[in-house]
């Protein structure tokens, strides 16, 4: 997997094809099996990792976000863009500080976009080409919109 890290700059920066924060050093769960199970999860004393689906309501876990080191966001199709509303909720309304990592069907204009939503990580699918990829995030410097973090924006 090609894992890209948002720095302290705001840029992209590869952090090959094992992680620093591989997962295999978590236990990953779905919402359903944390709902079912957290008791014995949290006996487990792994660290969890969240992994949400694009139809997972964040209300039913969102006072346990404390219990996650990495929350795990899917997106399964480039035209589904529910993720990055469950980014920006955890973040400003949940108050979500560990990490975020997007993960499924990601393209290399949505990086910088994704980054404004809150993701800290993004897991690249196979056969993205990474020097175009970080290439497309440099040339974005001006934002239209509010984002997660305060940076420039158009007509300020």
């Amino acid at each position: 997997m090609t894992i890209l890290r948002k720095t302290a700059n705001g840029w992209w920066q590869f952090e090959g094809n094992q992680a620093a924060t591989d997962l295999n050093h978590y236990r990953v769960v779905s919402l359903g099996e944390w709902l079912e199970n957290s008791d014995l999860l949290l006996a487990s004393k792994k660290s969890l990792a969240l992994r949400l689906a694009p139809t997972d309501a964040l209300r039913v876990v969102g006072r346990e976000l404390k219990h996650f080191a990495i929350i795990l966001i899917e997106f399964p199709t480039f035209a589904d863009g529910r993720g990055c509303s469950q980014a920006h909720l955890l973040r400003q309304r949940w108050g979500y500080t560990g990490e975020l990592r997007a993960f499924g069907d990601i393209r290399r204009d949505e990086l910088d976009f994704l980054a404004r939503c809150g993701f800290d990580t993004l897991e690249l699918p196979p056969g993205t080409n990474l020097a175009e990829a970080q290439a497309t995030s440099a040339e974005i410097v001006i934002d239209y919109q509010p984002g997660y973090e305060a940076r420039a924006r158009a007509g300020t």
